[in-house]
């Protein structure tokens, strides 16, 4: 069984650093090599001749396992990336049918669900209907409108909508999350929103059996009872979009966020206490005793209970694979034998891969695993005495985890052993039970479940108030995004070495294999060189400027809610990644928010020297100084020079656009040179080709306004002379970014576009040498099967 659970493992894990699918049918010919020798080794007349038959007979198992592995998961894969959006379909108007599939959420005037499509269909002029080959779920988005008259949306209810869809996409930045990864393990075939229609109507109402429909229903009945306590609705249901970003961080910092998903700790509890609750019975009335033992009885309660939990979680991927790993430690301890962990492990292994292939690209699943592994080393390695138990296997699991939390995201709370020492039993022991007795008795007594949810809420204050003055100490959290698989296998050799059995000597030095975190640090620039990054943010523009000891950052990215601000979903990472920890020039080249959108994100993460932009009043508590044309400095040899605007001109007090007041900043070194232009537009164009046309001729010129029309005029382009051009612009943006015939124009002239909606993140050295500027993409460095193409 082990040797199975390790090739499919590796199997399952050997696929996702495939950049295209291998073909299943030479895979099902290298099968047939490991199958022969397999059969020939267990052959009665082979074995006579063969010492080390066994050996050669569990290689075999294991490379069959494997490729067996490898064939599922291609299959399974080819079927997900076959019945995604086709590209011909992407942005046209479709009327689709489907159901809910899951408790819509309403933020700041906008519904997000899931729909699971019974059928897509595309409606000609001549209202001849054409069916769309798309099939499974998407996921969609609707504005509130003022002649949109649905108050409510409801899990389960089945809809007809006019829908824009686009293929699975997502940015593409170093130290970034892979949403496009999100998407495909979540079998997500594509994204869009609603169209204000008369076609979008309802079709039929929830049945009352719904899964989501009744987690709906709950998730409404204990906002009422607690006051919108978005905690008590997470750890109820597994709703979780209503909790405040504030909390996050909280429970980011202190390590304690696996507490608010329902994980395979709270299913544990809850089977637990199903087991508890029969052996008090079994105790009370011993005849039972008689019928049915009170270790059949429990497991079987236990298992119940278990399985209706993951039920309200909605049972996700990840709740199902901590279920399955529940039972399988429920059924081991009703066999009245010793749990044989490893045995168990194995047999979960191959469940988990057999419904979820995918499982091993989720950092859930490793944690999970990792913290059974870690507990069966603590148990069958460690002596320590039961007063202590509890508190040294918390000290074990939280070290142990300290490299997976490191590599999955890219920090980790310093504070966790402490924190969890307190949140875990006060949560697993006192609110989650709480939590569901009040679910339990809101079909007998609503009050007596307010009164419930009421001392739960209390019970949360004070925990969060704990963490808070926990996350307020000095050194909470490690950041270390820059952690390499390597340094990560090297921790973890030293991790297992210190978990070595008591009494074995020098187990301390695994502590020295943990130095290299420490010393370990990206590779900076050299003098007089300098990196320009250009982010991939969508429609909008974000970059980064590095020289040897400094840091500037031209634009910020677009924000257009709550949940979307790329100043936190992308600049953030990328600096940490890079072990950026200040900046010391922030240029906001105008006031549109899709350039300066992720400021304060940035502003309230990272220490700021000096803001510069050519609005110096939209930025409340924060000084904000003018990019003046002529001024000029330089770092680390490299030369920064603003060449527009002309404040003091005619031109700006006129009522100019905020494109056309975009600061124009060139940089260069001895032999290389860089232009950024914001989103200036013919006029600003017209006015530096009179005033700096001198200035303007670039090695690299990023493109004035993504492209747009109104932009990049021959004359300017012939003025600047550059070798490649930059774009920053959104997947199937409404604004048709670039124009057709804007990069005609480039073409003409023969300078290459790189543009972030195909090469993803885009990095520039310029070296301080007489050499050709390399560059590099992210997306092309890091395709993989499931990426757009």
């Amino acid at each position: 069984m082990r040797v199975i659970a390790s090739g499919f493992f590796f199997g399952a894990f050997l696929l996702p650093f495939f950049s295209q699918l291998p073909n299943v049918v030479i895979l099902l010919c290298l099968l047939l090599i490991p199958l022969s020798v397999f059969f020939f080794v267990s052959h009665p007349f082979a074995l006579s001749f063969s010492h080390h038959s066994s050996l050669v007979k569990s290689f075999a198992l294991l490379l069959i396992s494997i490729l067996l592995s490898l064939i599922y998961t291609t299959i399974t894969a080819k079927s997900i990336i076959d019945t995604r959006l086709p590209v011909e379909w992407v942005g046209k108007d479709l009327t689709v049918e489907g159901i809910i599939t899951n408790i819509p959420q309403l933020q700041q005037g906008r519904w997000r669900f899931y729909l699971t499509l019974d059928h897509a269909m595309f409606i000609q002029n001549d209202s001849k209907e054409v069916l769309v080959p798309l099939k499974g779920k998407i996921k969609l988005s609707w504005y509130h409108h003022k002649k949109t008259n649905i108050k409510t949306l409801g899990a389960g209810q089945k809809w007809r909508f006019s829908v824009r869809l686009k293929q699975p996409n997502s940015f593409q930045n170093t130290g970034g999350f892979d949403y496009e990864k999100w998407l495909f393990s979540n079998r997500i075939k594509a994204t869009g929103y609603v169209r204000q229609s008369t076609k979008n109507n309802l079709i039929e109402m929830s049945p009352w059996y719904d899964l989501h429909h009744i987690r709906q229903q709950l998730a409404t009945k204990i906002k009422q009872l607690s006051n919108d306590n978005a905690i008590i609705t997470a750890l109820a249901v597994a709703s979780r979009d209503d909790m405040s970003e504030s909390h996050w961080r909280l429970f980011q910092h202190t390590g304690t966020s696996h507490l608010i998903a329902i994980s395979g700790l709270h299913i544990g509890i809850v089977a637990g206490f199903g087991y508890l609750f029969i052996a008090a019975i079994w105790w009370v009335f011993p005849a039972l005793y008689q019928h049915i033992p009170v270790r059949i009885a429990g497991s079987s309660l236990a298992i119940v209970l278990a399985t209706l939990y993951a039920f309200l979680a909605g049972f996700t991927l990840p709740t199902q694979r901590s279920l399955i790993m529940v039972i399988g430690f429920v059924i081991s301890l009703q066999q009245r034998q010793k749990t044989q962990t490893l045995t168990t492990l194995s047999t979960a292994i191959i469940l988990i891969l057999i419904i979820d292939p995918f499982a091993t690209m989720s950092a859930s699943f490793w944690l999970s695993f990792a913290a059974v592994l870690l507990i069966w080393i603590y148990a069958n390695r460690c002596q320590v005495k039961p007063r202590f138990s509890f508190i040294w296997l918390q000290l074990t699991l939280s070290f142990g985890m300290f490299p997976l939390t490191l590599f999955f995201f890219g920090s980790a709370s310093l504070i966790s052993p402490l924190a969890n020492l307190i949140a875990i039993p006060w949560v697993t022991l006192i609110i989650v039970p709480l939590i569901l007795l009040a679910m339990l008795l809101l079909p007998v007594s609503s009050l007596l479940s307010e009164v419930l949810l009421q001392f739960v809420s209390l019970n949360i204050d004070y925990l969060l108030m704990l963490l808070t003055q926990l996350d307020a100490l000095p050194f909470t959290v490690l950041n270390a995004p820059f952690l390499s698989t390597t340094l990560l296998l090297v921790m973890m050799l030293g991790l297992l070495f210190m978990l070595l059995p008591t009494g074995f000597p020098g187990k301390w030095l695994g502590l020295l294999l943990f130095i290299p975190l420490f010393i370990d640090q990206p590779q900076g620039v050299q003098q007089a060189a300098f990196r320009y990054t250009l982010l991939d943010v969508g429609q909008g523009l974000a970059s980064v400027v590095e020289t040897k000891h400094h840091v500037l950052i031209y634009d910020t990215g677009p924000k257009t809610h709550y949940n979307f601000d790329t100043g936190k979903l992308v600049v953030l990472p990328f600096l940490r990644a890079k072990g950026i920890q200040k900046i010391d020039k922030m240029v906001l080249s105008h006031v549109d928010m899709d350039h300066r959108g992720g400021t304060l994100a940035l502003l309230s993460e990272i220490k700021t020297h000096e803001i510069i932009s050519s609005n110096t009043h939209f930025l409340d508590n924060y000084s904000i100084k003018n990019c003046k044309m002529g001024k000029k400095w330089q770092w680390d040899g490299v030369t920064f020079e603003f060449i527009y605007p002309d404040i003091d001109s005619l031109f700006i007090k006129k009522k100019t656009s905020n494109n056309n007041r975009s600061c124009v900043l060139r940089i260069s070194n001895q032999y290389h040179s860089l232009l950024l232009t914001g989103d200036i537009e013919k006029e600003a164009e017209r006015l530096l080709l009179t005033t700096h046309a001198d200035k303007l001729r670039s090695e690299v010129l990023l493109i004035p306004h993504h492209g747009s029309l109104t932009s990049s005029t021959s004359h300017f382009i012939d003025a600047v002379n550059p070798r490649i051009a930059l774009n920053a612009s959104g997947y199937h943006n409404k604004f048709k970014h670039p124009a057709n015939k804007v990069v005609l124009r480039y073409q003409e002239k023969e300078i290459p576009i790189f543009d972030t909606v195909n090469k993803g993140e885009l990095s520039l050295l310029f070296p301080a040498k007489k050499t050709a500027l390399s560059m590099t993409s992210y997306r092309e460095d890091n395709l993989k099967f499931w990426h757009r193409r």
